[in-house]
């Protein structure tokens, strides 16, 4: 697979994670922990904010996953759309990306490295 077809995977990804994100309900998110009933394990809740409907929201074992989840909700699309005006420029320079440019695109190859 050519520089080009790696860098076209890596936009559909981030598009597609986008799509994605666009689903979750916009604002803040918070954690919270429980109990299970019957259960002496405690596990944590990530909630979103509230929607007005019903809703189910993963539970994580580890806290500090739960934490992860919190800290990503909205922050990670603006990384997203980074890498994909990247690319976009990159390719509109028909692959003559020359300093920055060109040390971006290698740091997007080798941080998707194995990812798509």
């Amino acid at each position: 697979m050519n520089t080009n077809e790696k860098l076209q995977r890596i936009k559909a990804e981030c598009e597609r994670l986008l799509a994605l994100a666009k689903q979750r309900t916009p604002g803040f998110w918070s954690l919270d922990h429980c109990t299970p009933y019957g259960s002496t394990e405690r596990t944590y809740q990530v909630e979103g904010p509230p929607s007005g409907g019903p809703h189910e929201w993963p539970d994580f074992e580890r806290k500090s996953d739960a934490e992860f989840v919190c800290e990503c909700a909205g922050t990670a699309e603006a990384g997203w759309k980074a890498t994909i005006a990247t690319i976009d420029q990159y390719l509109k320079s028909n692959g003559l990306g020359q300093g920055f440019l060109y040390e971006m695109i290698c740091e997007i190859l080798t941080a998707w490295e194995g990812l798509v």
